[in-house]
């Protein structure tokens, strides 16, 4: 695994400049994917300890903590068993006198919901959420929410007159979600840059290199800039004749997924 991601931090910068040895890169990718038993071992047994922290866990905040924490570790391996904890936490949350950890609750359920494709129940629960009275730390990620919410249903509704009105309201609700953090972060950029990834009038190739700006911009973790490549990823997947120059995006996304 660090092989791919230091293979990929290399080549990030040039991706745009020049023709690369793909077959290198799929080598390294193809060799960590025979490591997949030891990276599930691996995963495993850091949800064993969080099971085993569930178990001990008596007061209801300590098990609605576990069970955040069971559902973050579930999140991006096993669906359902991520469905079961975010459910949890959230039926708990309503036994705590503290509105973060209910906040919290219901955006881990509205994840799972936009995850499954489970627009009206995603949507419904957001719309039970109290904006006014919401701590201004906890904005960014309902707007955001929300964001994604219509970005999706517009990725599905492409041959119907909503499809425009969807995308209008994922722009407004991301320009609102941008205004609760620092301009220029990290995390403001790409917001933004997501922003260009659901324009329809520029090209894949700029969507592309907005974010290989990015990427480069931002001192992060080599972990992080191989999960910034997902989204690159998924704009090569939709626009096949960009060829072998992009493969190391797809690479770098595969990550997500070792």
């Amino acid at each position: 695994m660090k092989t791919l991601l230091t293979l990929f931090l290399v080549f990030s910068p040039v991706i745009a400049h020049c023709q690369l040895n793909v077959d290198s890169v799929l080598k390294v990718l193809d060799k960590e994917i025979t490591k997949r038993d030891y990276y599930f071992a691996k995963k495993e047994k850091t949800i064993d300890t969080l099971r085993h922290n569930l178990k001990q866990a008596r007061e209801t905040e300590e098990i609605y903590h576990a069970s955040r924490d069971l559902y973050k570790s579930y999140i991006s391996y096993d669906y359902d068993s991520a469905y079961f904890y975010a459910q949890k936490a959230y039926e708990l949350s309503m036994d705590l006198d503290n509105l973060v950890h209910k906040l919290k609750a219901k955006y881990d359920l509205i994840y799972c919901y936009l995850s499954a494709g489970l627009f009206m129940e995603a949507y419904d629960l957001l719309g039970s959420i109290d904006v006014t009275n919401m701590p201004e730390d906890q904005k960014y990620r309902y707007y955001n929410l929300y964001s994604r919410l219509y970005s999706k249903m517009a990725d599905y509704s492409q041959d119907i007159p909503l499809h425009k009105e969807y995308l209008k309201k994922a722009l407004e609700y991301m320009d609102a979600a941008l205004r609760q953090v620092k301009p220029y972060s990290m995390t403001y950029d790409f917001q933004e840059a997501y922003k260009y990834f659901l324009r329809k009038d520029i090209t894949a190739e700029k969507k592309i290199e907005i974010y290989n700006s990015l990427i480069e911009k931002h001192t992060i973790r080599i972990e992080k800039k191989c999960r910034c490549s997902s989204q690159p990823g998924t704009i090569v997947f939709h626009h096949r004749r960009y060829g072998q120059g992009h493969i190391p995006h797809c690479a770098g996304s595969s990550y997500r997924h070792l």
